[in-house]
């Protein structure tokens, strides 16, 4: 199983289909971080595919995971680190007040 077929078949149908703001929480709580997850993995995938060319000399694998780190520092990027919450019965991302 991947993480897009989480998001696909777990996620997406759990945010389409829940009723009270008990069952909101419950599917924020456990799935709070995995679209983010899948974003950098399909990321850091693609990158480690187009260093793979170059084969039989692969460099720049440092570079890569260098560059993931710093994605991880960026104030955009930190909204996996704050819940989102509901508001006017919406989910809205903690940090940046944006709908989910």
């Amino acid at each position: 199983m991947t993480v897009r077929h989480v998001v696909q078949h777990f996620l997406m149908p759990l945010r389409s289909k829940h009723t009270t703001q008990e069952e909101t929480v419950c599917v924020v709580d456990i799935f709070s971080n995995i679209e983010l997850i899948a974003r950098m993995h399909k990321d850091l995938y693609r990158g480690l595919e187009e260093l793979q060319e170059d084969w039989p000399l692969v460099c720049g694998v440092g570079q890569l995971f260098l560059a993931m780190v710093r994605r991880l520092h960026r104030p955009r990027c930190c909204m996996w680190s704050i819940k989102p919450r509901l508001t006017n019965g919406r989910m809205v991302n903690g940090a940046l007040g944006q709908e989910l």
